[in-house]
């Protein structure tokens, strides 16, 4: 059975896709994109790549190369210099590069060629049985991986070092907070949470250095900030919670998108506030290498 939140995200990544594919000379700014489909940045990236299989970044890529393509096979006096400035290339390197990575030749070769296997193409609009095809693979991934239950999370006291960017930056942070924590008798003899908080979209490459995410630890008394350690108080509320054990890399990502979709085809309405991971072990200390690690996404 297709759910109403099904009917209406798919409407609303369409209405993208018709104005991606109408203006792959202009503006595509997440900004413009998320406005037009009625979301806020950060949900609209993850729901667009949940739905569509495929980043939004490398979406509008393709579809660029796609057009350009199209452009050469059809015949075209114009340089191809200009062509790829006009669709948001910054250099002809870059675009030869990325057209060679979608085609496995190069503009120069294709242009000459002609190869007739190629065809002019047009929108690909999201159907039901396209979601549903990757949706069921995420969701076969999230049943072999992880248990996801609705849990209402208490208030959360933490410590933590909030940084924009430089994901780098984490392990540094992680180990700072342990310190300056053992230095103040703040951890003997309790159960430590390590908590990364999500305020934006890690995923929204074009603006990685805005990405504000704070590394923290759970502490049980009132601190006063000590220069880049601050006391953060994660208000209670309703989350989508999944427990998986997972490899760093690439897994993560996965889980990531497995969980929106889990929320989508549940019919949950997302809801501000700081997406969570919740670590419950040291992964070097797991026989397999693994991270036992609670996602929590906030839902109404």
């Amino acid at each position: 059975m297709v759910n109403d939140t099904y009917l209406e995200y798919i409407k609303r990544i369409n209405n993208v896709l018709y104005f991606i594919e109408d203006n792959l000379d202009g503006d595509l700014s997440l900004k413009t994109l998320s406005q037009i489909a009625a979301f806020s940045q950060f949900h609209f990236h993850r729901i667009f790549s949940t739905i569509v299989g495929e980043s939004l970044n490398d979406y509008i890529v393709r579809k660029r190369v796609e057009r350009i393509a199209s452009i050469l096979l059809v015949g075209t006096d114009e340089k191809l210099t200009n062509i790829a400035y006009k669709y948001g290339f910054n250099s002809v390197n870059t675009f030869s590069k990325t057209f060679k990575k979608l085609y496995g030749i190069s503009p120069t070769e294709f242009n000459k060629n002609k190869p007739e296997i190629f065809s002019k193409i047009g929108i690909k609009l999201v159907t039901d049985e396209k979601y549903f095809c990757i949706a069921n693979h995420l969701k076969k991934w999230i049943d072999m991986n992880a248990k996801v239950e609705i849990k209402e999370l208490p208030e959360m006291k933490l410590a933590g070092i909030t940084t924009f960017g430089n994901f780098e930056l984490t392990n540094k942070n992680y180990l700072k907070l342990f310190k300056w924590a053992d230095e103040n008798k703040l951890i003997e003899g309790r159960e430590v949470k390590v908590v990364t908080i999500y305020y934006d979209n890690p995923h929204v490459t074009t603006t990685m250095e805005k990405v504000r995410h704070a590394e923290c630890i759970s502490i049980d008394t009132e601190i006063r900030a000590v220069g880049d350690i601050v006391p953060i108080i994660n208000p209670k509320g309703k989350y989508a919670v999944g427990r998986f054990e997972i490899r760093p890399g690439d897994e993560f990502q996965k889980a990531w998108e497995g969980m929106y979709s889990t929320v989508i085809e549940k019919n949950y309405k997302f809801r501000d506030g700081g997406y969570m991971e919740i670590f419950h072990n040291d992964c070097r200390n797991h026989p397999e290498k693994k991270f036992i690690v609670d996602i929590c996404i906030p839902i109404e």
